[in-house]
This record gives structure tokens, C-alpha cells and sequence, in this order.
């Protein structure tokens, strides 16, 4: 992977999982230096999805090759970032039943500052 090496879509998140949740289930793998699960703005709830980043690229790899993941009870599906923003997830899909539609647009410049 170029670009961001370290960084992982998780997508089909439950809507009950958080940031907590997400960082139990993945630093399995190794150290992360950031995990978010992404919110609605002004709901406040989950979309469903949520990112995490390690500190090596080595440890995205190996929770990559670990799968299929099972975080809090719900199947998820892990990609690296490159792969979720050009492939068939494109970061709109959902599998969450209470998330309606959202996600991130093909070609949107993912940056901390707007991952809030």
C-alpha cells in the first residue's frame, strides 16, 4: 500500500460499537496510534464504519491477514484504505440497519481534521 500504509476501512461496524470497542478488537495486532468510529455530526450516532491506524505498516498487514474480523458480535469487513475508497465499498455502503446511506464519496481527502 502507498499513501497511507498503516490506515484500515472497517466497514459494516454495529451501531452500539465505539471507538472502545474498535481499538479492543484491533490492537491485537499492534500498536495503534488512532482508531475512530465515525459519527453523524449532529446525531452523534454511529455511520457504521470507522477507521484505524497502527504505528507499522507491518501490523496493518498482519490484522489484514487475520481476518475475517467479528467485532462486537457483528462481522465486519477490513480493507486497506486505497482498496475502500476505489473499490466496491467506495465508503458509501452500510451494513448497518440503523445507519440510512452516508459514507464517504469516491475521491474524498480523508484527514484527521475532517474524520470527526
Amino acid at each position: 500500500m502507498t499513501g497511507y500504509p498503516n490506515k484500515l476501512f472497517v466497514g459494516g461496524l454495529s451501531a452500539n460499537t465505539d471507538d472502545d470497542g474498535l481499538r479492543q478488537h484491533f490492537e491485537r495486532f499492534g500498536e495503534l496510534i488512532d482508531h475512530v468510529v465515525i459519527k453523524h455530526k449532529v446525531q452523534s450516532r454511529s455511520r457504521c464504519f470507522g477507521f484505524v491506524t497502527y504505528a507499522k505498516p507491518e501490523q496493518a498487514d498482519a490484522a489484514m491477514a487475520a481476518g475475517p474480523h467479528t467485532v462486537d458480535g457483528t462481522a465486519v469487513e477490513v480493507l486497506d484504505i486505497l482498496t475502500a475508497l476505489s473499490g466496491p465499498w467506495a465508503l458509501t455502503k452500510t451494513n448497518c440497519p440503523s445507519c440510512k446511506g452516508g459514507g464517504i464519496p469516491l475521491g474524498h481527502v480523508i484527514s484527521s481534521s475532517n474524520l470527526q
